[in-house]
């Protein structure tokens, strides 16, 4: 008897769209993040009806274009350039002048994003067309330089900081277990900015809101830098070590012990990473890094969750 095992990986053409927009204000960028939201909602919802003959023929987007001068092009927002294998429409967020269009999984978004942006008297910060890779938020936050602004920040920074380090903070909550949030506070390398925090985030609107939440809470100004992370090992090796000091943790896996396959999952779930590729790592010899820089509450919980599939494992102090 003859046989044959063939092993084969499935892939699309699909990954993350982000443009951020910077308006002339605040209420300027409220205004059209708001425009943005109605547009898309309404686009998206013409998109995905079921009879076609039941609503207008031009689409709710074609619509907007016209009326606000905007560039159009027939079957704008029908193709590529809409998500097309996704349940949800593209999502808006604004912070101060900022307003930021995503959409996790599409090949691309319309341009007139973009356009309406400097048709509105702004600009666009910064695109991210077709990610594959996560995006690193870079957030810095500033209080302003009037005595009063400067008495202010010196009593709100390190509550805005422990804010955003303490469960349930967002750094604790949200940020991708795989790559540990940084941060740097009156650092000369970073002079321009009191706080300057980069992390990346499981889901990306979900953790700036977050952030914003906090800065209006601590009476900070917030503004915002997203980026692709470069494929290696830490893109935010530049950011490291953190200032000042909050305890973390690496989780070690010092015995495997003898579910392999019960290891494997968990390890994948916890650093949402494929099976295969937890199975990798996990051929290396032990001592065995499954994830490192956590929060004391995250790193006991996966100490717990891997314990629970048959490991020995240890909590190793490291406050990077």
């Amino acid at each position: 008897m003859r046989a044959r095992v063939w092993t084969a990986y499935a892939s699309n053409n699909s990954g993350s769209y982000t443009i951020v927009g910077r308006l002339p204000s605040a209420e300027v960028a409220q205004e059209v993040a708001d425009e943005l939201r109605v547009v898309i909602t309404a686009h998206a919802a013409w998109r995905d009806r079921t009879d076609p003959a039941a609503g207008p023929a031009e689409s709710p987007l074609a619509t907007f274009c016209r009326e606000r001068g905007l560039t159009w092009s027939a079957g704008e927002g029908e193709g590529d350039d809409w998500p097309q294998y996704s349940d949800t429409p593209p999502q808006v967020l604004q912070s101060g002048r900022q307003v930021i269009i995503h959409h996790d999984y599409t090949v691309s978004l319309t341009p007139v994003f973009g356009e309406l942006f400097y048709k509105r008297g702004g600009r666009v910060d910064h695109e991210e067309d077709h990610a594959h890779h996560p995006l690193v938020v870079t957030a810095t936050f500033y209080w302003g330089w009037t005595p009063e602004a400067q008495a202010r920040q010196q009593a709100e920074l390190p509550r805005l900081l422990d804010a955003l380090t303490s469960d349930p903070g967002p750094l604790v909550r949200l940020n991708r277990l795989g790559c540990p949030a940084a941060w740097r506070a009156g650092s000369d390398k970073f002079a321009e900015a009191p706080l300057t925090v980069s992390v990346i985030f499981d889901q990306l609107v979900e953790g700036v809101t977050a952030l914003r939440e906090l800065a209006q809470a601590h009476g900070a100004t917030m503004e915002l830098r997203l980026a692709e992370a470069a494929g290696v090992d830490d893109p935010l090796a530049a950011m490291r070590p953190s200032t000042p000091v909050v305890p973390r943790f690496d989780v070690v896996i010092v015995d495997t012990g003898d579910n392999r396959p019960r290891l494997v999952a968990a390890l994948a779930g916890l650093t949402d990473e494929s099976e295969s590729m937890a199975r990798e790592r996990l051929l290396a010899p032990v001592p065995v890094v499954a994830t490192r820089g956590a929060f004391e509450r995250t790193a006991r919980a996966c100490l717990a969750a891997l314990e629970a599939a048959g490991a020995r494992v240890d909590l190793r102090r490291n406050d990077g």
